[in-house]
């Protein structure tokens, strides 16, 4: 093959999510570090299109529906986020299409956050092709970290995962529960490696948003960021605490956008986690940044879906493991003095090395 110039990825293109959005742009930043063109494709059809207009009328309605609350929601992040997406070089292709890009000088990488989810990909069965590759030639098929969310593969799908992941140049996951589901499905072994977030330096990411003071408030605070609805009692024992040593609490929107919730940009969830005190989440990107900036914090077990596995891999690997609670009544400032990032911050230089090399390996770079 000819030498790489061009790197298209693959990863989740119509979720304005923080954890989305800023794997996404790390793993870009690292390949232009390279001298790559990057570009994250976003398929799309003339049903898209039709969909996504009908959610937006449906979003300025005056209704009072869950589903209107939800399109709301999107709305709202659509606009918040648009400008930081400009620097994911989102590239709009018409689905049909995707076989028809030059790849003469160019690779495609799957990855990273829950691209091979079996839930995701029986529900949008339109994102099979882009997300295993399979409009590529198989020389030309990279993956970086993808995800399956879950610890197994149904059985109805094995053979479709099977068919698909062996025709990969390379595999890599996020998790050890990834690697295990490879090697069950394939008989291969596919190599761990961290998140992308985790390949940018804590000074690079504290230029993605330079400003000195929070974009919410200039006082100490705590900060909370729950992609599920957790019970009243969690919350009133986040306010408690925060009342007793006397800061505030800045609440940022997760999947739903409460009345007291801060919707902010990426940059700006980047730069809310830096300057926070405490953090309290049930995210795993929340988790990442906090370690990455060394901020106490305490990780809660989503209730809406079952992703344990991935916070559990990444608490272990970066020696935090007693930042996953699983009840209300934890004793939070005795877990927050128990956290020591000096570990931590020995192991995400190793594993942000390991992680560029092996993007450089399977790239020729």
């Amino acid at each position: 093959m000819s030498k790489i110039k061009t790197v298209y990825i693959a990863t989740f293109y119509q979720y304005n999510n923080y954890g989305t959005r800023l794997q996404n742009y790390a793993l870009c930043q690292v390949l232009r570090e390279y001298g790559l063109t990057v570009k994250t494709l976003s398929p799309y059809s003339s049903i898209d299109t039709i969909k996504d207009i009908v959610k937006n009328v449906i979003a300025i309605i005056p209704l009072n529906t869950k589903k209107h609350r939800i399109y709301q929601a999107e709305l709202s992040k659509q606009k918040v986020f648009g400008e930081f997406n400009k620097k994911l070089n989102l590239t709009k292709i018409r689905r049909n299409a995707l076989s028809t890009i030059d790849f003469k000088e160019a690779c495609g990488i799957a990855g990273s956050d829950q691209i091979w989810s079996p839930t995701h990909l029986k529900n949008n069965p339109k994102d099979k092709e882009l997300f295993f590759l399979s409009f590529l030639p198989e020389s030309q098929r990279y993956s970086y970290a993808p995800s399956f969310g879950v610890s197994s593969v149904p059985a109805d799908m094995a053979n479709e995962y099977q068919q698909a992941l062996t025709r990969f140049v390379n595999l890599s996951t996020r998790e050890q529960v990834g690697q295990n589901i490879i090697h069950q499905i394939t008989g291969l072994s596919a190599v761990i490696m961290p998140d992308p977030t985790f390949l940018l330096s804590r000074t690079e990411w504290q230029t993605v948003y330079p400003h000195d003071k929070s974009p919410c408030t200039s006082k100490k605070y705590v900060l909370k960021y729950f992609l599920s609805e957790h019970n009243k009692t969690l919350h009133d024992s986040i306010q408690t605490f925060a009342s007793s040593i006397y800061i505030d609490v800045i609440s940022v929107a997760g999947n739903h956008i409460s009345k007291d919730d801060y919707l902010v940009s990426p940059d700006e969830f980047v730069a809310l986690i830096r300057n926070a005190t405490y953090v309290f989440t049930d995210s795993f990107h929340a988790a990442v940044f906090s370690i990455i900036f060394n901020i106490p914090f305490i990780v809660f077990q989503r209730i809406d879906v079952k992703q344990i596995s991935r916070i559990k891999t990444l608490l272990d690997t970066y020696a935090l493991p007693q930042s996953l609670i699983t009840d209300d009544n934890s004793q939070y400032e005795s877990i927050f003095q128990s956290e020591d990032f000096s570990s931590a911050n020995k192991i995400m230089l190793e594993e942000r090395e390991r992680g560029r090399e092996y993007i450089k390996t399977i790239l020729g770079i």
